[in-house]
């Protein structure tokens, strides 16, 4: 007879195949070839099912020239791609469709590619994943990071954290609460 952790987890593992999304975000990005190896511009295929549901290129303008850029908006244009900045891809594609809709998120090598645009990060808190990264993608202090754990050359645990707990509600919203206030400062 398994132990009862396994059982435990196996139910959960069942409840989450059950409420899987039908959603899928595939991207990749490609950076400069120096050390830093900064954020260029990416590719993204969004899918419904089986349906490309939005196809497009977000890039990040601080590091391309004009011309690259122009090069690349003439390019979205002629293929009907959509063509955002990286912060634009991140809070709508990223966490407004993905995270939201608890999408499939594919990348060849995901790690680094999710690395590429983060705006911040640190080493990853918690027993599963010590030894880790968390890398915050968006300004947005409410949205979750992303932590990722190599567990080989090969393969890698990758996780969204819990997003931060907000203390306003609507009431408080309406009567100008400080908690409001707080947060409005934190996020600008």
């Amino acid at each position: 007879m398994p132990p009862p952790n396994v059982k435990k987890f196996t139910r959960k593992l069942r409840k989450l195949r059950q409420i899987q999304s039908e959603w899928t975000l595939v991207f990749d990005t490609e950076t400069n070839t120096d050390a830093a190896q900064a954020l260029r511009f990416g590719v993204y295929h969004l899918y419904n099912g089986d349906q490309l549901d939005e196809a497009g290129i977000f890039i990040d303008p601080e590091i391309l020239s004009g011309k690259e850029t122009s090069l690349l908006t003439a390019y979205a244009a002629a293929h009907d791609l959509k063509l955002m900045n990286k912060a634009q891809f991140i809070d709508d594609v990223f966490y407004g469709v993905a995270y939201e809709l608890r999408a499939t998120i594919i990348g060849f090598n995901e790690p680094y590619d999710l690395a590429r645009p983060a705006v911040r990060h640190s080493s990853a808190r918690g027993k599963t994943m010590r030894g880790g990264f968390t890398f915050q993608l968006s300004s947005n202090l409410w949205k979750p990071r992303v932590q990722i754990k190599h567990l080989s050359a090969r393969a890698a645990f990758i996780q969204f954290t819990k997003p931060y707990r907000r203390f306003d509600t609507r009431g408080s919203e309406r009567r100008g609460s400080p908690y409001r206030l707080a947060a409005v400062l934190l996020s600008t």
